[in-house]
């Protein structure tokens, strides 16, 4: 994709799903040399809060 440094976030939409993932609805906006163009990603992630796993100190 030639975006010749104009790519930006065009819009970001969080969505819930539940204890354990997120969910985003992320658009993306640029204007190349074949004219301005669009596109369009759901994004899962794991969020941090609450899921941090406890480290065993010692032997």
């Amino acid at each position: 994709m030639g975006a010749a440094g104009t790519l930006r976030l065009g819009a970001v939409d969080r969505r819930g799903e539940g204890n354990s993932w997120e969910t985003y609805l992320v658009g993306a906006v640029w204007d190349g040399p074949a004219g301005p163009g669009s596109v369009d990603y759901a994004v899962k992630r794991r969020p941090l809060r609450g899921y941090r796993r406890r480290l065993r100190r010692g032997p």
